[in-house]
């Protein structure tokens, strides 16, 4: 997935922190940097927003899956910590998640899902 942000660097610093992943291409000077995570089970690629273009993307959300409730709640933890704003544990009919929101607003949701 690409996604349009109006710093490099910023969202490069929030998704290290708030999800873990790696950068492994680019670079601010390169104009993207591409990171990934779980151990290369997917990626992301960041590149600058143009500057005619709105803030937000018509993205509504990106969601990850986490194995289990206790894998979130620590998680949760950590970013409690590392001083990333979320609501705690959210219950719904798809799981147990945590939300929150990345430097251009796009919303992130981890989420131990039920399993069938």
């Amino acid at each position: 997935m690409q996604l349009l942000v109006g710093d490099l660097e910023t969202s490069r610093d929030w998704y290290a922190t708030a999800l873990g992943l790696k950068p492994f291409s680019g670079s601010a000077e390169a104009g993207y940097i591409a990171m990934g995570g779980a151990g290369g089970r997917f990626a992301i690629v960041l590149s600058p927003r143009p500057a005619d273009a709105p803030p937000g993307s018509p993205v509504d959300h990106l969601a990850f899956g986490v194995r289990s409730v206790s894998e979130l709640s620590a998680w949760a933890d950590a970013l409690t910590a590392a001083g990333i704003e979320h609501a705690g544990l959210v219950e719904s009919g798809e799981g147990t998640s945590v939300h929150l929101v990345d430097p251009d607003g796009l919303n992130v949701e981890l989420i131990a899902g039920r399993r069938a």
